[in-house]
């Protein structure tokens, strides 16, 4: 009887145990729905630049890099480039609970595009958002 008893008790210590490990689930695909960026002034640096982007939702998501790919480079751009651009080449927004909607109106002047160049106004740039996960990673679709 009392062996009986000490299963239970073992049992429920294991599933406490067990449920400790934290699951890393996977980010929702496709994450960065809208992404629209701007040139609003001929100051010839990062802060000309402004940019709107919205996601489905935060799940499992650590932060979101705002990234500045010249264009002659977005070719060949993807998330591998990503994960290796020097954390002075990008911008990092952190998610927010229930925030889905994200505004960065103005950056700062000293911004640098991917490859560490200062960013000018007569240079043509795509943006992209790559998101840092849990688990994984995700690299959104570039502006036109």
């Amino acid at each position: 009887m009392k062996f009986t008893a000490r299963i239970p008790f073992i049992v429920a210590v294991s599933i406490i145990f067990a449920c400790d490990e934290e699951v890393s689930l996977p980010l929702t695909a496709n994450l960065v729905t809208i992404i629209n960026a701007y040139d609003l002034d001929n100051n010839g640096d990062g802060s000309d630049v402004r940019v709107d982007f919205s996601v489905l939702n935060n799940l499992n998501v650590e932060e979101y890099r705002i990234m500045i790919i010249p264009e002659v480079s977005s070719s060949t751009f993807n998330e591998e480039s990503a994960e290796i651009t020097p954390r002075t080449n990008y911008t990092i927004i952190f998610p927010e609970a229930f925030k889905i909607e994200y505004s960065l109106n103005r950056f700062p002047s000293t911004l640098l595009d991917v490859n560490g160049s200062p960013i000018r106004n007569d240079f043509n740039y795509v943006m992209a958002i790559y998101v840092v996960g849990k688990s994984e990673r995700q690299l959104s679709q570039f502006t036109e």
